[in-house]
């Protein structure tokens, strides 16, 4: 798993993870959290990844269209840190990766 840093405070953010099941297999959907600055964000190149080895694993998800799978994991996603912005008054920021 990639490490990014928070843009604010340079703190390594805590990685959240948003679930659900598809087709047999479990599909965790990271995003990540400062806690000090209160900000949240999550990547979509690594919810590209996942939906990747969830294909790579699961003939019936092959079936599936890339694209059905990953639009589907983004709504859930965004809906997780949606709620967490107007619910707990995070804020959505763009972190960095750590080198």
């Amino acid at each position: 798993m990639e490490i990014f840093l928070c843009p604010e405070c340079g703190q390594e953010a805590q990685v959240c993870c948003a679930s659900t099941i598809r087709f047999t297999h479990r599909l965790d959907l990271p995003y990540f959290v400062c806690v000090r600055c209160r900000s949240v964000y999550f990547d979509r190149r690594l919810v590209q990844k996942q939906v990747s080895s969830l294909r790579k694993m699961d003939m019936r998800a092959r079936q599936v269209p890339f694209r059905v799978i990953y639009r589907d994991a983004l709504r859930l996603l965004e809906k997780v840190v949606k709620s967490r912005i107007e619910d707990l008054g995070e804020r959505f920021m763009r972190f960095r990766k750590k080198r």
